[in-house]
This record gives structure tokens, sequence and C-alpha cells, in this order.
């Protein structure tokens, strides 16, 4: 019996799971950083969210893009970033 709760308590490091903590700490990164800068100045958060850095591209613009390629990725599953495929893939059980 405990040495199937120390099977279970194993974190598997998949490519999927690996992706999503990614995901996960840019955006803890990007959350932390806006929100010291608000505690900070607004009206500096103001300015620099709409400053054009380079060909009229404001970081809100990278932002707006960052969130769309994330929710568009789940819209275009590949075997990698889907759970679905990767429990197929696991038991043996997708198409052929």
């Amino acid at each position: 019996m405990e040495k199937s709760l120390k099977k279970q308590k194993k974190l598997l490091l998949t490519p999927m799971f690996v992706r999503y903590m990614v995901d996960l700490i840019i955006r803890i990164m990007i959350f932390i950083s806006v929100f010291v800068l608000y505690i900070i100045d607004k009206e500096l958060l103001r300015s620099f969210t709409y400053r054009s850095i380079i060909f009229g591209i404001a970081p809100i613009h990278i932002l707006w893009a960052y969130f769309m390629f994330t929710m568009i990725s789940h819209i275009f599953v590949t075997k990698k970033s889907s759970m679905a495929m990767y429990k197929a893939k696991k038991c043996g059980c997708e198409d052929k």
C-alpha cells in the first residue's frame, strides 16, 4: 500500500506539464511586475503601457498577442499540448 502512495506522489515531467508550468510562471511574472508598477506609480504604468516601443507597437499589444496565441493554441490542438491526446497515447487508444 505504501509503495502505491509513493508512485502516485511522483511528478511526471511531460512536455505538456513543462509547457503549462512555463506559461504559469510567465503569467505570474507579468502580474507581479504590473502590480508593483501600479503600487509605485499609476501614471508611470499608464504611460509605459501605451508608449510605443518600435513601429507603433506598445507593451499592451505584446501582452494581447501573447494571450491571443495561448487561446488559439487551445483551439488548434497538437499532440504535445492536449491532455486527451496524451492519455490516448498513454493507453494506446489513439487512431493509427
